[in-house]
């Protein structure tokens, strides 16, 4: 009886299963080639388009440059040349410099003898100062530039 049962369902399972394992292995093909051996080849040459598109974009050659905004490498050169550029012309060198503070770092630097030429030491102190008054304008250029860069990155990225 048992024998006389899969004589009897054999042959559809059998078309059945084959059917399937057909179903199944043209899905395999829709999904290409298998990559294992190419994965090497495969990842160069996706870091190869990317930065082909990102050195696209920053030196302005990207085939879809944005007409409503800069962007990429232009933006870039504007925070450098307007942005950057009127902050450090914002700033008066001698507000926070008085003659006094001049003459005071002056002889302080030389002791108790007067000095032909202004000692390097008090110089020194006194640029020093001044520099330090650019960190922030510095910082807020680099920021600036760095969020453009990022938004590069996310633009060759997506495509």
């Amino acid at each position: 009886l048992l024998m006389h049962h899969i004589r009897d369902c054999l042959p559809a399972l059998k078309t059945r299963i084959n059917q399937m394992v057909s179903h199944f292995q043209t899905l395999v093909n829709s999904f290409g080639e298998p990559i294992e051996d190419k994965v090497g080849r495969l990842l160069l040459q996706i870091i190869t388009k990317f930065a082909s598109s990102y050195c696209a974009t920053i030196e302005g050659t990207a085939k879809n440059i944005e007409v409503s905004e800069l962007c990429g490498g232009a933006r870039i050169c504007y925070i450098f040349h307007e942005t950057f550029a009127r902050a450090l012309e914002s700033i008066n060198p001698l507000d926070t410099l008085t003659t006094f503070d001049i003459l005071t770092a002056i002889r302080n630097a030389t002791g108790p003898r007067p000095a032909l030429f202004v000692p390097e030491v008090s110089f020194e102190l006194l640029v020093k100062r001044q520099i330090k008054r650019l960190e922030d304008p510095g910082l807020r250029c680099v920021e600036l530039v760095h969020e453009e860069l990022q938004r590069i990155i996310q633009h060759c990225g997506a495509q």
